[in-house]
């Protein structure tokens, strides 16, 4: 095999194989895990709330809104639940109950290594809590248990942008839920 030099003097070498192909070293991360490393900004929303039994009723579990300068990309929302149900994600919602009566809680930094915060605000929701204006988009009805909707960063939350996530308890019995919003700046 041919090595080829640098030129720096950092006695680094390329290595060109007897096919004459480059024969390099690379590492593979998600952008979640670098957001992480490289520049300590991604975070997880989550939380534990029980609904009481009112069939068809919406509850509005939490809403995010980004303070940043910098881009939040969304890479995915899991939650799990006792009962089955219908999630439905809003975006950019104006107001609602969450905003008056829910509990204003801190993201977990995901880089334990970090004093980083999130810059923005995060509300928990609770049973019967609302959320107004903005676009609803239905995610989708769930059977009890574990959902996960992996979106690769296909959430981006500029400015200012708010995201709300409310459960519909179609069981007519109580419902504990449980979920992570797990986004990450992007700059």
């Amino acid at each position: 095999m041919t090595t080829i030099r640098d030129g720096t003097g950092n006695s680094t070498y390329a290595k060109v194989t007897t096919d004459n192909k480059l024969s390099v070293k690379g590492e593979v991360a998600s952008g979640l895990a670098a957001a992480s490393l490289e520049r300590q900004g991604a975070f997880s929303f989550n939380s534990r709330v029980q609904i009481t039994a009112n069939t068809g009723a919406t509850s509005t579990l939490c809403h995010i809104q980004n303070n940043s300068t910098t881009s939040l990309v969304v890479a995915g929302i899991y939650a799990s639940t006792t009962q089955a149900g219908l999630w439905t994600m809003y975006r950019n919602p104006t107001g609602g109950t969450i905003l008056s009566s829910g509990t204003l809680t801190d993201a977990v930094q995901l880089n334990f290594g970090s004093a980083r915060e999130f810059n923005g605000l995060f509300y928990v929701g609770a049973t019967g809590l609302t959320t107004t204006g903005g676009t609803a988009a239905a995610l989708g009805y769930t059977v009890a248990g574990f959902t996960a909707l992996p979106l690769d960063g296909a959430i981006v939350m500029p400015t200012s942008a708010t995201l709300s996530l409310a459960f519909t308890n179609n069981s007519g019995t109580n419902a504990s839920v449980t979920f992570s919003v797990v986004g990450a700046y992007v700059e």
